[in-house]
Parts: structure tokens; sequence; C-alpha cells
């Protein structure tokens, strides 16, 4: 059967387009997703199963020509998007496309010139409820790391003035590069929004979908591991030894409050005398 691309937007009731039908159809709550086994999925959990990565799809229809059924069969062999080499600490990662584009203020952005950088892409584009949910928490997120070795980039699907009447009513921090579907394709983004975080390196270390909610943590986590490894830290607890940026022990109390204002990344160390310990580095 030959590849279903749906363009799968995180709210029920939103339009899929169906390109080997050349036909619009509706995800509706009516509408049932099953995995590769046959089993009833939710389809948040369809979305991620299916969202960066080529898969076949199987569709089924009432008599009236509704969308009542999707089921995945199986990864299309021909277009996985799956770990293609290993790094030295023993991760996987995916190769990343090369790509040179242009933002809405003509600032230029190529792969091979944004090495030593840490890139995050989001893919989306502006009638995607999910995609306009999460922008307040991303530009958040621009703000938590001004200053620091990050590009974020705002891949839009759509063209530099329809994306430009979107700005003018909803700011949104990324570098915003319009016309993007081209490398959407290339990316293998098949739902939307898609979020991409490249290492220093150029590889691709990891690719989100989002329904509109959490994503700061989890681009945050995977900022962190890009930038510091394994220094990085996920949970701090009371029993840690937790410094400032002055090398002075602080309470846990104090982390709480310089964890939640924004400005401090911790960060694993380890001092002279070999014992470990949480810095509270700050984002210049």
């Amino acid at each position: 059967m030959k590849m279903l691309k749906y363009i799968l937007c995180l709210l029920l009731l939103f339009p899929v387009l169906l390109s080997a039908q050349s036909r619009e159809f509706k995800i509706t709550s009516e509408t049932v997703f099953k995995d590769n086994d046959g089993n009833i999925i939710t389809f948040d959990a369809f979305n991620k199963l299916t969202s960066g990565t080529g898969y076949e799809m199987s569709p089924k229809f009432d008599d009236a020509g509704k969308l009542i059924e999707i089921k995945i069969i199986k990864p299309a062999v021909d277009v996985q998007y799956l770990p293609t080499a290993t790094s030295s600490n023993g991760g996987s990662f995916l190769e990343t496309p090369s790509f040179s584009v242009r933002d809405l203020s003509g600032r230029s952005y190529t792969l091979s010139e944004l090495r030593g950088k840490i890139v995050v892409l989001k893919f989306w584009f502006t009638a995607c409820p999910p995609c306009i949910k999460e922008i307040p928490e991303l530009n958040l997120l621009v703000d938590a790391y001004r200053g620091e070795e990050v590009v974020f980039l705002g891949m839009s699907t759509d063209d530099a003035a329809k994306t430009q009447r979107f700005l003018n009513r909803i700011p949104f921090k990324y570098n915003i590069v319009p016309n993007s579907k081209s490398l959407a394709d290339q990316f293998l983004v098949f739902g939307y929004p898609t979020h991409i975080v490249i290492d220093k390196a150029g590889r691709t270390m990891d690719v989100f979908a989002s329904s509109g909610t959490g994503i700061y943590q989890k681009l945050d986590k995977a900022i962190r591991k890009a930038m510091y490894g394994d220094n990085a830290v996920d949970e701090v607890s009371y029993k840690d030894v937790i410094k400032d940026d002055l090398g002075n022990r602080i309470p846990f109390e104090n982390f709480i409050s310089m964890a939640n204002s924004g400005f401090y990344i911790p960060v694993r160390r380890v001092d002279r005398q070999g014992m470990a310990y949480i810095l509270m580095k700050r984002i210049e």
C-alpha cells in the first residue's frame, strides 16, 4: 500500500490530508487509532509513534466515506528515521539533513556553520492550535538560554507573508524561517508541532512531538543533555550538595528558588577532593 502522508495536528476535529486519495477527511472524537498489533491507543500515543518517522498506515472508512480508524502497519523501510550511529558515550543519534535557510529578518543559517552550537528546531504552521498553544513556554525557553550557544529556529511551513501576519498578532521569540515544508520533508516530519534538538557536532539527539503543554521541560532537559552530556542534571534532592557559582554551599530551599527563577541551570561537578556536587550555573 502506498504511503499515506498525514498532516497531524494534535487536536481532534482537525482536517487530515490523505495524499493517496487526494481527498480531505477529518479526525474526530470517533476516530479509532491502533498500533501495529491492532491495540487501540490514544491519539497522543499514535502521534508520538508516527511523528518524525515514516510509517505505512491503514485507514478505514464507513459507507459514507468518513474516516473511522487509522492503524499503524509498520515503518516504511525506505524512509525510516532511526538512530544511525553511536556517540562516544554509547548514546545513539540521528544523521541530520544538511540545510541552509534564511529567517524573516534576512539572517542565514547553515548546518555546517552552526557547528559548536546547539540548534533547536520547531516545525509548525500558523493554523495549528497546539503549535500556537506552546509558544508562551517556548518564549520562556528562549529567555532562559539567552547568552548561551543555543540557536532556536521556528520552521514555519507557511509563506513569509502569512507567517509574518501571525507574528504580528502572537510574538514568537524563535528565529522564524518561512516556507519550510521541503525541509520538514527532509527531516521526515509527519506531525506538527515537531521539535528537534541538534548537538554541537551537528547530530540530531532528540525528536519530540508536542501536544502543546510541558514542552519546556522536555526541551530544557534535551538542551542540557546536549550542552553538558553526562553532567546534565535531571533530578535534585535535599540530600545533594548544592553550590552557587561562588562555590558556597546553599540550602535546598535556595536551590528551589534559583531553579524557579529561570536564571540558573544545575550542572554536575566534582571538587578537588573528588566529592560530587551540583553547581547552580548562572545563565549569562
